[in-house]
């Protein structure tokens, strides 16, 4: 059986989303009601944290591909928080390497002053 979870922290007018285990095809259903869900906040910002996700496969990578969908006008790339080495070249090599806006990772918790950082939708 996979692990995987997400949680969703809202401060302000960002929402983080953080994956947690294998993202995989069996519990790619996960994310995309997740996704649902921070769209229902109707955010200024989503961060898409993938610090903690070890595995993904084709379906957690259609997932990731869908995941901006919807969200608020002018938010046309989701940031993302960059995961492992390998989940990274995953993504790179599905063609997603560049579709997203990446958050640096010393910035990369929703515990800080958001203040202290931007993001250019």
């Amino acid at each position: 059986m996979t692990f995987f979870e997400t949680r969703t922290t809202q401060l302000a007018n960002t929402v983080w989303l953080e994956c947690i285990g294998e993202l995989d095809h069996s519990v790619a259903w996960q994310l995309r009601q997740a996704m649902m869900e921070v769209r229902a906040m109707h955010p200024e910002r989503v961060v898409l944290d993938l610090s903690r996700l070890t595995f993904v496969d084709m379906g957690g990578i259609r997932m990731l591909s869908e995941a901006p969908m919807g969200l608020p006008s002018g938010q046309n790339r989701l940031t993302i928080v960059p995961g492992p080495r390998d989940v990274m070249q995953v993504l790179e090599v599905a063609g997603l390497g560049n579709r997203y806006e990446v958050l640096p990772t010393q910035l990369a918790t929703p515990f800080l002053r958001l203040d202290t950082w931007s993001l250019n939708p």
